[in-house]
């Protein structure tokens, strides 16, 4: 199953940051090894997601129990689900 989320809004809305949860509950509550990817035309964009990812599991323990973050991707060990940011 293929799923696509555009969020739209002004600058400085929070829309990385929700993004970055809503990437997290739809892997968590997705079947067998889900895969989510941040894309964009410079790898410096698609990483914005990808930190704000990171940094949001490194503070919530919550979120420490359940995702590993590596160098370049962030696992789903339980289920072998990954989310990594890819140039287009």
């Amino acid at each position: 199953m293929q799923q696509m989320i555009i969020i739209r809004g002004v600058s400085g809305s929070g829309k990385t940051t929700l993004a970055a949860g809503l990437i997290f509950y739809i892997m968590y509550k997705s079947g067998y090894q889900p895969r989510a990817y941040s894309v964009a035309t410079k790898r410096d964009q698609a990483k914005l997601l990808w930190n704000t990812a990171k940094i949001m599991i490194k503070l919530s323990p919550r979120l420490r129990q359940i995702f590993e973050t590596r160098a370049n991707d962030i696992l789903l060990p339980d289920k072998f689900g990954e989310f990594k940011a890819l140039l287009s």
